[in-house]
């Protein structure tokens, strides 16, 4: 584990200190080893933290200490060597989504300008239709963008995601469908204004 941190030049020598390197000569239980790590990790200090992991046997923390360390060392690379830190982000991306830790996976593919990827795993993981929308928007997915805005019940975007795509017919149909659902069914006051308010919006582009 220390080469592979050695590799990537994320191994800062005067960090790893003396009192560390005795405790990692000391026999501890992997209760302790996870609870050292812990620490380590709230201190931002990935490589420790995940040698730590890896004598608890905690396989998980290891990987996400792995991937928080990627992703500091990416940000750290990123005006000297920007070509090494979207690689390296990505490794960050790739690994915080295997873990299931979606929110910073979608936070890296963002910075990476993966924003489509960014945005399904926003809306299939994370269920959060608006980030997912805006994400979609900037990749100009805009039938994606529309859906999940839609399905967050934001109106507006998603009227002006069908604007921007120019997806007049569906941005019709989805006016149709809350117009259907908002006056008798569930829907409120403030969605029926909401939603008349993004109709007259759409047709002044649309006409």
């Amino acid at each position: 584990m220390f080469d592979f941190w050695k590799k990537l030049g994320l191994v800062q020598v005067k960090e790893v200190d003396e009192s560390f390197s005795q405790t990692m000569l000391m026999a501890s239980s992997p209760a302790e080893w996870k609870s050292r790590g812990i620490k380590l990790y709230r201190e931002n200090k990935y490589q420790m933290a995940t040698m730590c992991f890896e004598r608890a046997g905690d396989t998980n923390w290891e990987k996400r200490a792995k991937a928080a360390g990627l992703r500091a060392t990416a940000d750290h690379l990123r005006e000297s060597n920007p070509q090494e830190a979207c690689t390296i982000l990505r490794q960050a991306a790739e690994l915080f989504d295997f873990i299931g830790r979606a929110e910073s996976a979608a936070e890296c593919f963002c910075d990476l300008g993966d924003y489509e990827r960014a945005g399904r795993i926003y809306f299939d993981k994370c269920r959060d239709p608006k980030k997912a929308g805006d994400c979609f928007t900037s990749a100009k997915s805009y039938k994606l963008a529309a859906k999940a805005y839609a399905d967050g019940n934001y109106f507006l975007e998603c009227l002006s995601a069908c604007t921007q795509g120019n997806l007049f017919e569906l941005g019709r149909q989805y006016i149709k469908k809350w117009k259907q659902a908002a006056p008798g069914g569930n829907g409120t006051a403030k969605q029926s204004k909401e939603i008349e308010k993004a109709n007259k919006s759409f047709w002044r582009v649309a006409l």
